[in-house]
């Protein structure tokens, strides 16, 4: 009976290191994150390069492509990040800006304040700048009149530090 015990016991040890994965690695974390977009080849954001082959992204709601989003862009992103904490895949990124509109006034060079239809904007040399207009070459070039995108972050008091603006057109 004690042989017969052993036997059946080594038998059951055998079966359980054979149903045991070998796999020691763990599986992706789920992640939902806010950041600035720093780089493509992907998407980069908070100093992670998400795959985003797969991914659904959305412009203020509407489905787009990679294309329409930027450096400096602060987006949402959903999915994945690997066990290495800087590769990750996407299943969803969404951008909506801060505000987008017509430019009351300009004093960045004197305060680095931007009136944006009554928000202020706080513009600084972490801002990045895009224009589609000739002659704005700068966050200091822009006028009264000109419409802007504007993309950040918010404070208490309602101010927005952007991380990007983007001249649309002139006026």
């Amino acid at each position: 009976p004690l042989i017969k015990a052993l036997g059946t016991l080594g038998l059951l040890v055998f079966l359980i290191s054979c149903s045991s994965s070998n796999d020691s690695s763990p599986s992706p974390s789920p992640t939902s994150v806010s950041g600035v977009i720093t780089g493509f080849g992907s998407v980069f954001v908070n100093g992670i390069e998400y795959d985003t082959t797969n991914a659904s992204i959305f412009e203020e709601g509407t489905p787009t492509t990679e294309d329409a989003l930027a450096v400096g862009m602060v987006v949402a992103v959903q999915g994945t990040v690997n066990d290495d904490g800087t590769t990750g895949t996407a299943t969803r990124i969404s951008y909506d800006d801060n505000v987008e509109g017509i430019v009351l006034s300009n004093t960045i060079a004197v305060d680095g304040k931007l009136d944006v239809m009554g928000q202020i904007i706080n513009v600084d040399g972490n801002t990045t700048f895009e224009s589609h207009v000739v002659g704005i070459n700068q966050p200091s070039d822009i006028v009264a009149g000109n419409v802007v995108e504007v993309s950040g972050y918010t404070s208490g008091n309602g101010t927005i530090f952007a991380t990007r603006i983007e001249v649309k057109t002139a006026t």
